[in-house]
């Protein structure tokens, strides 16, 4: 995970760039659009050129031969340039420096091959800030430039002899997170962060790699043809990592920041100034560990599931508590959800679209179904707080023109907007559909919210349309998850077990859930131990358990595990072939599939009222849709 900050040339007046890296240690979330650059035209010219691509790290990570091979085989990739190899400094050489000295010495190799001046080195002061700062990000689970809430300028510049003589530069700092489960540490961590800074940098339209190769440094202080100065700071520890997923905690992570900065033309060589060294640490004795004897047991469940209301469209049931509506009002007619018996999933009657209403009252069984629909069943609101899942589900039977004419299941937080997703084409029967209020289109995960709204729409345009009314629904169910009780209670035990879910402390030790949702984990030190649930397919709540066996083992740690919703897998849509709208469903079968993509409603008001408009791709690209 790299991170970069540069700034623009006016003092104070700030910019970031940013991009995460897939690294082979840590799946972290997909990359970040980038910033845009605060180079000049004039800057830009005078970068190097960039390679065509990230070029991956190429060797082993066990020493100096694989750093030199890793770097001459990016040398040699990048954009088929003739720059010259690099050439080992020699074991012995290499052994003598420190880590910090390992990573100047590679910056200045790879300025120097592309006709740079080198930087003049590292600098007391610029490593101070750095190794201040990285502590800090360490220390507070923070991965950000100005998560402090300072710049990285505003820290450079509040030391003495670095804010009383510099020159001003676009650039500022880099930062680079590797992270492992691993007591061995991640391999090589500064020599992978120069490399993936110069060469693996794409995500952020390398300006990481334009940070280490500066060209605008001024040349007025200093001996020779170097110019500016870098700081390095280096911490490894216990740290969590933001992804996609959730908070990632890494017990081994290397949190790395590199500063640059130009001195000003007094800038004193033969003494530069620099701050005390802070005092030595104390002298800890090393303490014996505890022996690993102690037990943590316990069960994860599936959630407690409860229905919030239940649709059968059977008589007494129907329209209940659900607001029926044609959304256009009397444009195309008006049509609205109703209870029939034409098409049944299950009892007597089932929901169909476009029964009801002035004109649809009046429509057969076997008739199509109107151009320029716009029927609505809502239900709400309903409350979320608490709840750790909810869905939206229905059998549905679906005859439409196919990416015209809509079946929607959408979600809202405030009657005005409403996202989901619409099926159309032929189902070829009764089928499922559900959508998750976790992972709703464009809202997001609605869990905690007080006020939810669900609806069932119909929709159709001006043209085109097929038999059989279009479009049913039946058995309509609304229902949310909550978390399981304590381990102790009856009403725990009775719940469905979650069997193979791994649970893991930070050190190593995994055990798995059986079939009875238990599991045991042996040989732990006494402590105070977090642990991790995983399973794949699921959500695990919560995330973490933090458990104590300083005095006793512990056997009641419990979790609960959510499945998360999947989209059924239908045949892509096929084309009807010369078919009139008369066609009958059982000669449709050659045409077979749903075609799925996501949608959004919104709620326009005029002169004359308000009405639903939709579904709408918002600008989206066609490619945003998905086929099931």
């Amino acid at each position: 995970m790299l991170h970069l900050y540069r700034r623009n040339p006016t003092w104070g007046r700030f910019s970031t760039h940013i991009t995460l890296l897939l690294l082979l240690i840590l799946a972290l979330a997909p990359p970040l659009a980038p910033a845009q650059a605060q180079e000049t035209p004039a800057e830009v010219a005078a970068f190097p050129p960039d390679p065509a691509q990230d070029i991956s790290w190429s060797a082993g990570t066990t020493g100096l031969d694989d750093v030199i091979a890793a770097f001459n085989n990016a040398r040699a990739a990048e954009n088929k340039s003739m720059l010259p190899l690099l050439r080992s400094p020699g074991q012995a050489a290499w052994d003598a420096m420190s880590t910090r000295e390992r990573a100047l010495w590679l910056i200045n190799q790879e300025r120097s091959a592309r006709g740079l001046a080198p930087f003049h080195g590292l600098e007391d002061n610029a490593n101070q800030v750095a190794q201040a700062f990285a502590q800090w990000l360490l220390d507070n689970d923070k991965s950000w430039h100005t998560d402090d809430g300072k710049t990285p300028w505003v820290r450079l510049h509040a030391n003495p002899a670095i804010g009383a003589c510099h020159d001003t530069l676009n650039i500022a700092e880099n930062l680079a997170f590797r992270g492992t489960t691993s007591a061995d540490g991640v391999p090589l961590p500064l020599e992978q962060a120069v490399y993936d800074w110069l060469y693996a940098d794409a995500g952020s339209e390398w300006g990481h790699r334009h940070a280490l190769l500066w060209t605008p440094l001024t040349e007025n202080s200093g001996p020779g043809d170097r110019e500016g100065f870098i700081g390095i700071g280096h911490v490894r520890g216990g740290h969590t990592i933001q992804t996609k997923r959730g908070p990632v905690y890494m017990p081994y992570t290397d949190v790395m920041v590199l500063n640059i900065f130009d001195p000003c033309s007094s800038w004193s060589y033969a003494a530069p100034p620099a701050l005390p060294a802070p005092p030595a640490p104390p002298v800890v004795p090393t303490p014996v560990p505890p022996p690993a004897t102690k037990t943590v047991s316990g069960k994860v469940t599936l959630p407690t599931w409860e229905t919030v209301t239940y649709q059968p469209f059977e008589r007494g049931t129907w329209p209940g508590a659900w607001t029926v509506s044609d959304n256009n009002g009397a444009t195309g007619g008006n049509y609205q959800w109703i209870a029939a018996t034409c098409r049944v999933y299950a009892g007597t009657y089932s929901g169909m679209a476009v029964g009801g209403g002035t004109n649809g009252s009046q429509a057969a069984c076997g008739d199509n179904y109107p151009n320029q629909a716009n029927s609505w069943m809502m239900y709400g609101p309903f409350n979320l707080t608490g709840a750790i899942g909810a869905e939206f589900r229905s059998m549905v039977w679906v005859y439409t023109e196919a990416n015209h004419d809509l079946l929607c299941l959408v979600a809202s937080t405030d009657r005005r907007v409403f996202n989901g997703f619409c099926v159309s084409g032929y189902s070829n029967g009764w089928v499922p559909e559900l959508l998750d209020l976790q992972r709703v289109y464009r809202s997001g995960n609605l869990m905690g919210q007080s006020q939810v709204y669900v609806a069932l729409v119909f929709t159709s345009d001006a043209a085109v349309t097929r038999p059989h009314m279009g479009t049913y629904a039946d058995e309509v169910t609304l229902r949310r998850a909550r978390p399981a009780a304590a381990a102790s209670t009856a009403a725990t035990a009775a719940l469905p077990p979650l069997y193979g879910v791994t649970v893991r402390d930070a050190f190593g030790h995994s055990a798995m859930t059986d079939r009875n949702g238990n599991f045991k984990l042996v040989g732990l030190t006494p402590g105070i131990h977090t642990l991790t649930l995983e399973r794949d397919g699921y959500t695990l709540y919560p995330r973490t358990l933090t458990v104590d066996v300083r005095s006793s083992n512990v056997s009641n740690a419990v979790g609960v595990g959510i499945h998360n919703a999947y989209l059924p897998v239908y045949l892509p849509i096929i084309t009807h072939s010369a078919a009139s709208s008369a066609q009958t469903a059982s000669s449709a079968t050659t045409a077979s599939g749903l075609h799925a993509q996501d949608a959004t409603f919104h709620l326009v008001c005029g002169a004359d009222g308000c009405q639903m408009i939709g579904p709408l791709e918002e600008g989206a690209p066609s490619g945003d849709s998905i086929f099931r």
